[in-house]
């Protein structure tokens, strides 16, 4: 898996089974901005995710007490 957080892109396997998601040992590049606590949280729940539900064009990543939802951009 491979995206950008709020400062940070990030990266790390990811292991799928039907609705299982797991993504293990993230790690992200080490810029500095306003937004790291917020970075940190994200980070923190995607770490976290156990499943994957993709409803239309949404998609919502959970675990750890946590829903991360996606959606396309309009």
């Amino acid at each position: 898996v491979s995206g950008q957080a709020p400062c940070n892109r990030f990266f790390g396997p990811v292991e799928s089974d039907g609705m299982a998601l797991r993504f293990g040992g993230l790690g992200a590049t080490m810029m500095a901005c306003e937004y790291l606590d917020e970075e940190h949280a994200f980070l923190t729940a995607l770490g976290g995710v156990e499943t994957a539900l993709r409803d239309g064009d949404r998609l919502t990543l959970s675990g750890g007490g946590h829903d991360l939802v996606f959606s396309l951009a309009p």
